[in-house]
């Protein structure tokens, strides 16, 4: 329908009425296929105008029809669609859009705030002793002005793509006759629970280690002095430094959560092609087609892998690194990194295989759900990130960077 169709006064257009889904031809081309979305649901906005009109009947009633028609034309016609499924709320994510917007909100609050506090506090620099000041305290201000603004940026796409389009990867594996999982409105409110009380398990830990003096000698910018009993404080920039610290925890919490949703949706389409119909008509690059929510998760989830990993070689270089938490760290990152991340993908592909055995259709090796591009630059991450990370983390333990350096060199046959 174009703007200049004229619209009587208290009936839509007739195509809103008389309008029906598209047929389902083959798996992938449902109205599930949410690609098309808005081809399905184009008649949204007539809708809400007609709720409008009979609403407000009476009113509308004095008004002269030429004016109704301009007040159409003008605002209902060329207005955004009214969602009529929640799921769809969010939209098409711009991922690398997200990712800078995240980007610049980390770089403002981790350095620019911080920067703030420690000026007007006296701690970005003076000559006290035994004192690091943030001005000294390079690694932190590596991780503030890089590694922490890039891994919220990551975190942030993670969740707007959960919210804007996780919705797809149900519906396919419903479509192919995967089991269907029990949703349960209770389990959100438990994840967020669990999420607020993990972050605060770690943050709390975190601050008990570095205030410890037999861990970190020196006092930073966010301590007071020891006292007379060898104890230590936060100072006015250690409120901030807690709270930035919790909330960039919990942002990270919530990009996990929603991965591992995707995660599991994922696992049921792979169930679904393990007991799909060998006569059921689809086909890999639709397969492939439709997990691209998934192919582009697992890219964040690398690259966030990666980031992080970065940041736990920064943050054990620097007296901040010698708590307990660090150990922890390192092993989520080797078990998400080698294994966690890649799982799903790897589970789909084998069971499309199975699949092509069934149906008798000739096999011609293991298929690969991601772009050409999107494959080329998670080898890259793999190489040069996780796999170093994991095989040589011992020399990293060891506080030695120049001996992490050549053992990375080594690893990746730069040197003999």
């Amino acid at each position: 329908m174009t703007s200049g169709q004229p619209v009587p006064s208290a009936d839509p257009p007739p195509e809103a009425v008389t309008s029906a889904p598209p047929a389902v031809t083959a798996v992938g081309e449902s109205p599930s296929d949410w690609s098309s979305a808005d081809d399905f649901l184009r008649h949204k906005r007539h809708y809400f105008w007609l709720a409008l009109i009979r609403g407000g009947r009476a009113a509308f009633g004095v008004i002269p029809t030429p004016v109704r028609r301009i007040a159409y034309d003008s605002i209902a016609s060329i207005s955004p669609d009214v969602p009529t499924n929640l799921q769809m709320l969010a939209g098409e994510p711009n991922g690398w859009r997200i990712f800078r917007y995240g980007f610049v909100a980390g770089l403002v609050l981790c350095f620019g705030m911080t920067l703030l506090f420690t000026v007007l506090a006296g701690t970005w620099s003076g000559s006290e002793t035994n004192r690091v000041y943030f001005r000294e305290d390079w690694q932190n201000i590596v991780l503030y002005l890089f590694v922490c603004p890039a891994y919220v940026g990551w975190c942030v796409w993670m969740v707007a793509l959960f919210a804007g389009r996780s919705a797809t990867l149900g519906a396919f594996a419903d479509e192919i006759g995967a089991p269907r999982r029990r949703v349960r409105l209770a389990r959100f409110p438990v994840t967020v629970i669990a999420m607020l009380s993990l972050t605060a398990l770690i943050v709390f830990g975190y601050i008990q280690d570095i205030l410890s003096v037999a861990n970190v000698p020196e006092a930073y910018w966010f301590m007071t002095a020891p006292t007379a009993e060898g104890v230590r404080y936060l100072n006015s920039v250690g409120v901030y430094y807690v709270i930035l610290n919790f909330c960039l925890m919990l942002v990270t919490a919530a990009a996990v959560f929603c991965f591992f949703a995707m995660f599991f949706d994922t696992l049921r389409v792979g169930q679904g092609l393990r007991t799909m119909p060998a006569g059921l008509s689809v086909q890999f690059p639709t397969v492939a087609k439709r997990l691209a929510t998934f192919t582009e998760a697992y890219l964040i989830a690398k690259l966030l892998c990666a980031t992080y990993i970065v940041n736990v070689v920064v943050w054990r270089l620097s007296p901040l690194g010698a708590t307990t938490n660090i150990e922890l760290a390192s092993m989520v990152l080797a078990a998400m990194g080698l294994f966690f991340i890649s799982f799903p993908r790897y589970y789909v592909e084998l069971m499309w295989r199975d699949y092509q055995e069934r149906a008798g259709v000739r096999n011609d090796g293991f298929k690969d759900l991601r772009p050409a591009r999107e494959r080329v630059l998670v080898s890259v991450v793999d190489t040069f990130f996780i796999s170093t990370f994991v095989f040589n983390y011992f020399s990293l333990a060891a506080a030695n960077p120049q001996s992490f350096v050549v053992d990375f060199l080594k690893w990746v046959g730069v040197a003999n």
